[in-house]
């Protein structure tokens, strides 16, 4: 995942080979699974937050990183896992007050291009920010992907 996001970055600046690109996006969508979800691998039990955590960075990246040729057969393909991926994690954010987690949802939608599904979302972000100082935070409540 990081790869995909550091290559896209850094075709601003610097030439990049789409292919390469194309094929780790490739790699990210053969590691998801049939629910939608993307599954961290830990060394300790399973956490479905920080699952569901992985799998809306996951989505986002890809929805933000489109392949080469966004016309292509695939494209239709991949819309489609990245929708998987976000229904998936929805589920995840109806019952969850971690602030990273409703945080990268939140963006994933608003990078598919649906950002009314980022709504609830965001007015739970905005209900749980602590104020110090004049500014604001969250108390994190999981570990993130990072």
């Amino acid at each position: 995942m990081y790869a995909v996001r550091f290559l896209h970055d850094a075709s601003q600046f610097a030439p990049v080979d789409p292919n390469i690109l194309d094929r780790a996006r490739q790699r990210l969508f053969r590691q998801q699974k049939a629910n939608g979800s993307w599954v961290e691998h830990h060394w300790y039990a399973s956490s479905p937050v920080e699952d569901a955590i992985l799998t809306s960075y996951i989505a986002h990246i890809l929805a933000e990183t489109q392949p080469s040729d966004p016309k292509g057969k695939s494209a239709d393909v991949e819309k489609s896992a990245i929708r998987r991926a976000l229904d998936n994690v929805a589920g995840a954010t109806n019952n969850s007050t971690d602030p990273y987690l409703l945080a990268s949802y939140g963006l994933a939608e608003i990078s598919v291009g649906q950002p009314k599904r980022a709504d609830g979302v965001l007015a739970k972000l905005r209900s749980a920010a602590e104020t110090d100082r004049g500014g604001s935070y969250w108390e994190m409540l999981t570990n993130t992907p990072f």
